[in-house]
């Protein structure tokens, strides 16, 4: 039974990460869930070297961590009838918070952090020091997803292997899975035979899409390949640490989970 974690730190994103944990466990079957919002007990913006945390201050910062707990409970309580539990909340540093909700977790699905920092924070903790698969979902999720996967692929295939293996139920879910393979990538090569061998054992026999990176941000050229495939999911399963961090953390940041549109799953 997958474990999966739905971190809600907006109200932004909340309405898409319940979506989409609603519809990963239709897709995926039975799991247990988890939904949690690590609620910061001190102003994440605060400078202690150039401020004075007052009662005010504080008194402010509550009353605005109020009002998202409420609005984010009110939202976990709408998906009671899809089989969501209660969102529950944790207080202390969200990213400490979180991190140690993971360690039980198979998957940790979290909505894009373009606009929130902490939420950020989050997502490299959970790509590069816990090593979770992670779904991130855009702002608006579409109604269904993971029945058309695009797969980066970037040379590694064990690291293709190693989030097929964590999650299998959803490529056996799935109609069509594509190899999304930039040409003039380093290792941009045919994906080996047991790599194929992989994908067509856990899901449907993958076509290979190739393309060329003409310059454009990593970003931009795989959710646009992804696209020109229908895809409704990207796996992000084959790249290195420096490509990944480039994806997210790089200098297009804003710009590409601004662009965000459709989920990506990912584990370094």
């Amino acid at each position: 039974m997958t474990r999966i974690l739905a971190l809600l730190t907006s109200p932004h994103t909340a309405g898409a990460v319940l979506s989409a944990t609603a519809c990963f466990t239709a897709q995926t079957g039975p799991a247990t869930i988890e939904l949690l919002h690590p609620r910061p007990d001190i102003d994440p913006d605060f400078l202690p070297t150039e401020e004075v945390y007052t009662a005010s201050h504080r008194q402010r910062f509550e009353a605005e961590q109020n009002q998202l707990s409420a609005t984010l409970q009110a939202e976990a309580a709408a998906w009671a009838k899809a089989g969501l539990p209660p969102l529950r909340e944790t207080r202390g540093s969200p990213t400490s918070l979180a991190a140690k909700a993971s360690e039980a977790a198979d998957i940790v699905i979290l909505g894009a952090p373009h606009n929130d920092p902490e939420a950020r924070n989050m997502l490299e903790h959970m790509l590069f020091d816990a090593h979770k698969p992670v779904l991130l979902v855009p702002p608006v999720m579409p109604h269904g997803f993971g029945q058309n996967i695009a797969i980066a692929w970037s040379g590694s295939g064990e690291r293709v292997g190693k989030i097929i293996a964590a999650l299998p139920t959803l490529l056996l879910a799935a109609r069509r899975s594509t190899i999304l393979i930039g040409t003039d990538a380093a290792h941009a090569g045919t994906p080996p035979d047991d790599v194929l061998q992989t994908l067509q054992d856990a899901g449907k026999p993958p076509q290979i899409h190739r393309f060329s990176i003409a310059g454009r941000h990593i970003g931009t050229a795989l959710l646009t390949e992804a696209h020109a495939v229908g895809a409704d999911l990207l796996v992000m399963g084959a790249f290195s640490h420096s490509r990944l961090r480039e994806f997210f953390f790089g200098g297009a940041t804003v710009e590409i989970l601004q662009l965000l549109d459709l989920p990506v799953l990912m584990q370094h």
